[in-house]
């Protein structure tokens, strides 16, 4: 396989590519949803530039860029690669409460629908081996969002999430692919708390119950610990380590980071498990990928 064959002039080169050769971000640039693809040689993400609606951009070695959808009528984001790195995934619709996921290959061609439901489809999330998709299905007129599993292709949707109280969303894998972590939200207050459960839906459970409104999180390679950001009341967005069977009375999770006052998006591991990697930044300055070395 080549991955991004012709995508990008002269991005093709030997061996992985370190992070930092990844960053690009100028000033006032809205980065968003950074995944790497399996080699590590490209990284995805979706971009505001100016006042143009958010594209799908591949960024190659060097800085280099190319806008894979550069459509003026749609919103395009949260794109995710396939595990062998052949096919982009993504949420697409001409404004925010009119989304549907769609599907293209690598290098931007075959452009199609992957699935288009009565609700507003997006986050899709591949299953390690590639044969199944988590995806969120948020509807603002009935104020839910339930965490959907599709076949590869895009049939069999089923609702893994439909009889839990509140808004469900920030589906990731286990690394094993027999578990799904999530971030559910009760009410208005903004709080968000993480659970999991396995991929079928079954033996659901509520691992946080404290201050924190916790989202984004995602297992260890190892499957011991689930990391997370977590927004304390004034506004501050940190990383913090909890055990991957939760946090019990008494105990509390570890932050891993600690904040420059910016907030913090679209936690991710790097594909060698070697970086935790997410969005950074404010309104006013832009966001711009960022990275802190995988605790240990």
């Amino acid at each position: 396989m080549k991955l991004l064959k012709n995508a990008v002039a002269g991005a093709i080169v030997a061996g992985a590519m370190a992070i930092g050769n990844a960053y690009g971000d100028k000033p006032g640039d809205r980065n968003f949803g950074f995944n790497y693809s399996p080699d590590e040689k490209y990284v995805i993400f979706y971009s505001y530039r100016g006042d143009a609606r958010p594209d799908i951009w591949v960024r190659g070695p060097h800085g280099t860029e190319k806008n894979l959808t550069a459509r003026t009528e749609t919103w395009d984001i949260e794109p995710n690669f396939s595990p062998d790195g052949s096919k982009i995934i993504y949420a697409s619709g001409p404004n925010m409460g009119m989304l549907s996921l769609r599907i293209m290959n690598a290098d931007g061609s075959d452009d199609r629908i992957f699935y288009d439901g009565d609700d507003n489809e997006v986050a899709p999330n591949w299953s390690p081996d590639g044969s199944k998709v988590i995806f969120s299905a948020f509807n603002r007129n009935e104020d839910t969002n339930i965490i959907y599993i599709t076949d590869a292709n895009g049939g069999h949707a089923r609702s893994l999430t439909a009889d839990l109280p509140g808004q469900s969303s920030n589906a990731s894998w286990s690394p094993d692919g027999k578990w799904i972590v999530f971030s559910n939200k009760l009410g208005d207050d903004g709080q968000a708390d993480i659970y999991k459960m396995q991929s079928d839906g079954s033996h659901r459970q509520r691992l946080t119950n404290d201050t924190l409104s916790q989202i984004a999180p995602v297992f260890t390679p190892d499957m011991k610990s689930i990391i997370f950001i977590g927004f304390a009341e004034n506004g501050r967005a940190d990383l913090y380590s909890m055990p991957a069977d939760g946090l019990h009375h008494g105990t509390m999770s570890t932050r891993i980071s600690h904040t420059n006052g910016d907030l913090k998006y679209f936690l991710k591991y790097t594909p060698n498990g070697q970086h935790l990697i997410f969005s950074e930044g404010d309104w006013n300055k832009g966001f711009k990928l960022a990275h802190l070395a995988a605790p240990r």
